[in-house]
C-alpha cells in the first residue's frame, strides 16, 4: 500500500466516521470533538522558559578561596592551555578552552581535590567535547 493509498485512505474517513464509531462505544460526539466528561478541556500550557541571564560567577565566598584559585591558576594554567593546543584547531579556541574550564574549577573551588592537573583536563576534555559540534560547523 503506497503512501497515496493511505492518504486517500484517511480522507475518506473523515471526524464525523470517527465520532460515530466513537458513538457505538458510548463516547459522545461532544468527547471526541475535543470536550471532556466534565466538560470542554483546555488545551495544555506551555510553562514559559525565563529570560536568559547571563553567567556571573559568583564572588569569592572568603579571601581564602580567591587565594586558592589564583594559586590554581597560577600553577595550572600553562598545562591546561598546552593540552587545549593539542587538541583545538587553532590558539583562540585554545584560549576558550581554558577560560571555560577555569570558570568551572571557579564555581566548584571547594571541589577541586588537592591534586587539580587531572581533574582540570577531565573538565577541559568535556569543554573541548561541548564545542566540538560548534567548531565543526565553521
Amino acid at each position: 500500500r503506497g503512501v497515496s493509498d493511505f492518504a486517500r485512505g484517511s480522507q475518506r474517513r473523515g471526524v464525523s466516521d470517527f465520532a460515530r464509531g466513537s458513538q457505538r462505544r458510548g463516547v459522545a460526539a461532544s468527547q471526541v470533538a475535543g470536550h471532556g466528561v466534565l466538560g470542554p478541556r483546555e488545551p495544555a500550557k506551555c510553562p514559559r522558559r525565563p529570560a536568559p541571564v547571563m553567567f556571573r560567577p559568583d564572588p569569592p565566598t572568603s579571601s581564602s578561596d580567591l587565594a586558592r584559585f589564583e594559586a590554581l591558576f597560577a600553577s595550572c594554567q600553562r598545562l591546561v592551555l598546552a593540552y587545549a593546543m593539542r587538541r583545538s584547531p587553532n590558539a583562540a579556541d585554545a584560549e576558550d578552552v581554558v577560560a571555560e574550564t577555569f570558570i568551572v574549577a571557579w564555581r566548584k573551588i571547594d571541589s577541586v581535590p588537592a591534586e587539580p592537573v587531572p581533574w582540570l583536563y577531565a573538565v577541559a576534555r568535556r569543554v573541548l567535547a561541548n564545542q566540538r559540534p560548534v567548531l565543526s560547523g565553521r
